[in-house]
């Protein structure tokens, strides 16, 4: 009976990577999707022979002696964050870094209110806004936004590769 327990474990677990196999199968057009990993670990180990006893009959000693599995489990499912393929959305506040980090100089920081979306607005030549919530502390809803505008230094044009924020 214990081999059949001990199979059940292996399939159980097979089960669990064929689950994560289909999830990713499912997902595959997804965007943004991350794909998983099933992990699995070995349960414990019965020993039927200490390693160098005698063997029956008293021949010669195992060396390795005799441990028996008693199983498997899924020890982790992981996710895989690796650059996927990338789709044109047509959005205009899709953002793609290949690698390459730009450096900005930030023109303004101002605190508005969560109604005031004129922060949001074209402006007259390319930049980047960050918004966030205000007081940074506040959980739930905040009263106010912080609003950080940059824009992209001479140095990054011209191929730099290190990223810093200059507050005037």
């Amino acid at each position: 009976m214990r081999a059949l327990a001990i199979a059940a474990t292996g399939m159980k677990a097979q089960q669990t990577n064929v689950e994560v196999i289909a999830n990713n199968i499912a997902n595959i057009n997804t965007t943004g999707f991350k794909r998983s990993r099933a992990e699995f670990t070995d349960l414990l180990y019965q020993t039927e022979r200490v390693a160098g006893a005698p063997n029956r009959g008293g021949q010669e000693a195992v060396p390795e002696g005799a441990h028996i599995g008693l199983g498997t489990r899924t020890a982790a499912v992981r996710n895989l964050h690796m650059q996927g393929s990338l789709t044109s959305t047509g959005n205009k506040l899709d953002l793609v870094t290949l690698g390459r980090t730009e450096r900005y100089t930030v023109t303004a920081i101002q605190i508005t209110t969560p109604e005031d979306v004129s922060v949001l607005g074209p402006t007259d030549t390319p930049s980047l806004t960050l918004v966030t919530c205000y007081p940074f502390y506040f959980v739930g809803s905040a009263p106010q936004r912080f609003i950080v505008r940059a824009t992209i230094s001479p140095a990054s044009k011209s191929g730099s590769s290190i990223a810093s924020a200059q507050i005037p």
